[in-house]
């Protein structure tokens, strides 16, 4: 027995669980209650451990990726995006689209009742003006400058663009529906919010710390509590206790499959999270092309993606989806000669001997781990990686500011083109590295005022391949979706799990 315990301790040791103490927790934990889970008590009760927490759960704030996964839990939009990521209806019934694709119709049944207010066209306009008003605080607001007008005809909802736009009714995932404690429609100054799913917010929550309670509306349900943990080796710990029912998207890649050996049931599919490695296009070496293309052909993507993460991720060249018709593979690949060469070439034209760049990351393990594995390939090819890791607040506001060379982060939930209009439009908020092209702004354009899908997605590749020319990203992997359980929990099939990795597989989630 005392050699299965130090067998399993120097395994999380050597696996990356630098502090020994913990390590020996773990495996004490392992080791003792491994075996013997006993079926919880309180079957009333989901607790979920979740991956990165958000900022807040405010609907006009939700910008980073865990808040927006939240929101569409227990919020509702004119639309949503189903498990296979196609378009439909949510708080509407239906919708149909003018021949010349400047009106949008959208009907609304009658006594569509929300829990503090009847949702019908008139309602749901006061909703997406509030939105949009000129001190509004909505972080997507500038998205909707297409829009002529909105109007109402009985059970309709009018939208007249000033031109055609494909991604518009995509766009509207991010409107949420909600009312306040004075059922005010929508307010900014909402303390309390009221959603209008099965799962409403339990009061206080909207601006947590470590966690967050949805209270079911259907008593078939049980309430759900999500816990949140930075430390890795202590996420871990948190899992291990007996109150912690499933883990989803919740640990770096080496300890789902160190737990997944040890016999805690995972199921996994394909999701539409893509991380990348942005380059400062205003500071010297990353705004010379050289450089960016030896690091592009440098980083052995397929031996990270095996080694590191365990086959848990899929290569991808494009921010497109793979089921995308216009996604393109296979623009770039690890070429260490090639890389060496455009090195070679750099030092030739600037006469420089030596290069040092700084990467900008988090302290959470998984960027340590992603940061110490460019330093290594990087080194290879002569350049000295300078890895700085600062807390997620200081993190964007050094990437706002143009504080560093590169750093890596990840789109969530990229189901179409309107992608590229964010990352590469000059001009746009989100366009974080200050790319400019008047070619690629053209290409956008006209792919975001095509309805032809054949022809728009003739625009889409020509975006691609120019992306990848001139690399102000570089496109790095798509992510899967992963839930893993304890023995007392019963995981349907995998088809339950969203590529956008949308929490409404918890509703699907029985106790044995």
């Amino acid at each position: 027995m005392t050699k299965v315990f130090l067998k399993i301790t120097m395994k999380l040791y050597s696996n990356g669980w630098i502090q020994w103490g913990k390590a020996v927790a773990v495996s004490f934990l392992l080791f003792t209650l491994g075996c013997s889970f006993q079926p919880k008590q309180n079957q009333k009760k989901l607790t979920v451990l979740l991956g990165m927490a958000p900022k807040n759960l405010h609907p006009y704030h939700s910008t980073d990726s865990s808040a927006q996964l939240i929101n569409n839990f227990w919020l509702s939009a004119l639309v949503k995006t189903d498990s296979h990521l196609n378009l439909t209806t949510d708080l509407a019934h239906s919708w149909t689209i003018s021949p010349d694709k400047k009106k949008i119709t959208f009907k609304f049944l009658k006594n569509s009742n929300h829990q503090k207010a009847q949702i019908d066209a008139k309602t749901m306009k006061i909703c997406i003006k509030n939105y949009l008003k000129k001190d509004s605080l909505f972080y997507a607001k500038s998205q909707w400058d297409i829009l002529e007008k909105i109007e109402t005809k009985n059970n309709f909802l009018i939208f007249k663009l000033k031109h055609p736009d494909p991604f518009f009714i995509e766009n509207l995932k991010v409107i949420k529906f909600f009312t306040n404690e004075k059922r005010e429609i929508c307010s900014y100054n909402s303390k309390k919010i009221y959603g209008t799913r099965n799962y409403s917010l339990r009061e206080n929550d909207l601006y947590f710390k470590n966690e967050i309670h949805f209270d079911s509306k259907d008593k078939n349900l049980p309430t759900i509590k999500i816990e949140f943990v930075k430390d890795e080796i202590t996420k871990v710990l948190t899992f291990l206790k007996k109150d912690v029912d499933l883990a989803y998207n919740a640990f770096s890649h080496n300890k789902w499959s160190f737990l997944k050996k040890k016999g805690f049931k995972t199921i996994e599919a394909p999701g539409s999270r893509i991380s990348y490695l942005a380059f400062n296009l205003d500071r010297f070496p990353t705004n010379q092309i050289e450089i960016r293309k030896a690091i592009a052909y440098g980083i052995n993507r397929p031996l990270i993606i095996e080694k590191k993460m365990k086959n848990a991720n899929v290569i991808s060249d494009s921010f497109l989806p793979k089921s995308h018709p216009a996604y393109l593979k296979n623009l770039i690949s690890y070429d260490l000669e090639k890389s060496k060469k455009w090195v070679k070439k750099f030092k030739k034209k600037t006469g420089l001997k030596e290069i040092t760049l700084e990467y900008l990351t988090t302290p959470f393990l998984i960027g340590k781990e992603k940061a110490l594995s460019f330093q290594y390939f990087l080194k290879e090819i002569g350049i000295n990686l300078v890895i700085r890791s600062v807390e997620p607040a200081i993190f964007f506001t050094l990437i706002r500011t143009g504080k560093y060379h590169l750093y890596s982060s990840t789109w969530v939930g990229v189901t179409h083109g309107g992608i590229f209009e964010t990352t590469l439009k000059t001009g746009e908020p989100r366009n974080r590295v200050h790319y400019s092209n008047p070619q690629m702004d053209q290409w956008i354009q006209s792919a975001l005022r095509e309805t032809d899908q054949n022809k728009r997605n003739k625009f889409l590749i020509q975006i691609q391949k120019k992306m990848i020319d001139d690399l102000p990203y570089f496109p790095l992997w798509k992510w899967n979706i992963i839930m893993m359980a304890k023995p007392w929990i019963s995981l349907p099939s995998k088809t339950i799990l969203s590529p956008e990795g949308s929490l409404d597989a918890l509703t699907k989630v029985r106790y044995k």
